[in-house]
């Protein structure tokens, strides 16, 4: 067990944190001797193919990518404490007002193989990639044209042998400065009493906001009040949840 330093890239606005600590390198040994320990020659031949496509595809060794990885990781959904997000309620339902949502991910690396990854198919799409500065750590990003109620970019930044990945330049610069100033929500009221007592050092934390749900219960409450059908509220929890499905997606595609 050891302090997880991808804590400190943790705004004070986060709202539900998984961090964690695992040896991906001998997870992917694991994986890759299991299956070719226990599978068929024809499921071996398939697997190796797929993971040769899947390498031309991102010109980079998939064995080196996971060696490249660190031990440690972070995924963190946010609620902004400055910022709120109109969410429209079909068949002319009161619009839903709530903490505007992002998403935010902290990597362990050992070299910018990762980074040099996201760098490069980023530069295939042809669209433009701004930079902001943030102390020394430079943040970069590229919209996301999504049809959703808020302006979301992919960027990302490497901060020592950190890599952050979020949605947008305001969540990864905060991070950012969470880490640098050590004001994150490792040093908020909520985070310190929820872990009163609780060692530090450890393999891994979990943890959700009293804001959180709070605001899961207020879309709960605006959901099921709304006019029209009882399909109503099922069609709104749909449009919610394909909005956040579409952003883990991302975060898929960019790793």
């Amino acid at each position: 067990p050891h302090k997880l330093g991808c804590l400190d890239y943790l705004p004070a606005d986060a709202a539900i944190v998984c961090a964690g600590d695992a040896d991906v390198t001998a997870l992917w040994k694991m994986a890759r001797d299991g299956i070719r320990e226990t599978g068929s020659y024809k499921l071996n031949s398939q697997v190796d193919q797929g993971l040769a496509l899947v390498e031309t595809t991102i010109g980079v060794s998939l064995d080196s990518l996971i060696a490249s990885l660190g031990n440690e990781a972070a995924f963190a959904v946010t609620l902004a404490n400055d910022a709120q997000v109109t969410i429209p309620i079909p068949d002319g339902g009161m619009p839903l007002v709530i903490p505007e949502p992002n998403l935010l991910m902290i990597v362990q690396t050992k070299d910018d193989t990762l980074y040099k990854l996201i760098e490069a198919q980023l530069a295939k799409t042809g669209m433009p990639i701004g930079t902001v500065a943030v102390g020394d750590v430079q943040v970069r990003s590229m919209p996301i044209p999504l049809p959703l109620p808020i302006s979301l970019q992919f960027a990302y930044a490497k901060d020592g042998k950190y890599l952050v990945i979020g949605l947008s330049t305001k969540i990864v610069s905060a991070a950012v400065t969470a880490a640098k100033q050590k004001q994150g929500l490792l040093a908020s009221v909520e985070f310190k009493k929820a872990f009163t007592g609780l060692p530090m050092e450890n393999n891994g934390i979990s943890f959700m906001s009293p804001r959180f749900a709070r605001t899961m219960r207020t879309i709960q409450t605006r959901v099921f009040e709304s006019p029209g059908n009882s399909a109503e509220p099922q069609k709104v929890m749909r449009m919610l949840l394909g909005a956040f499905s579409s952003a883990l997606l991302l975060y898929g595609l960019s790793l």
